[in-house]
């Protein structure tokens, strides 16, 4: 589960991120998981910046976002976009704490390692 400051976050607007460590050294990857509120409309909507209970999310819309690009690119600081990624994953339509634990256990065991996005290296923020 998330500590209570990444789920303050998440109902706040704030992107959580982090690079995701394995044996490719040639590749650099990342995560990020973004929120909105539902709307009575039903439609997604930006969230306030008022810290809501942690049962918000159970009606919240969460977007998973994992990606790659050649580390090479990083390390000679290029302007890095959509275009450059070599795996581009996105998972939106995520509905609530479990359908969210369910998909970034797809990529990730320690869901402490997600920080505001900009204390990543995150090259899309």
């Amino acid at each position: 589960m998330f500590e209570t400051q990444q789920v303050n976050n998440l109902l706040t607007g704030v992107v959580l991120a982090c690079e995701v460590k394995d044996s490719d050294e040639e590749h650099r990857k990342f995560l990020t998981v973004r929120s909105f509120d539902i709307s009575k409309s039903g439609k997604p909507a930006a969230w306030d910046k008022t810290v809501k209970p942690y049962d918000r999310g159970n009606n919240a819309l969460f977007v998973v976002h994992y990606y790659s690009v050649k580390a090479r690119y990083m390390q000679l600081n290029y302007d890095i976009d959509d275009n450059d990624l070599t795996k581009n994953i996105i998972i939106d339509h995520i509905y609530g704490w479990d359908q969210l634990y369910n998909q970034l256990s797809k990529f990730i065991n320690n869901y402490s390692e997600l920080k505001p996005q900009w204390h990543c290296d995150n090259p899309l923020e």
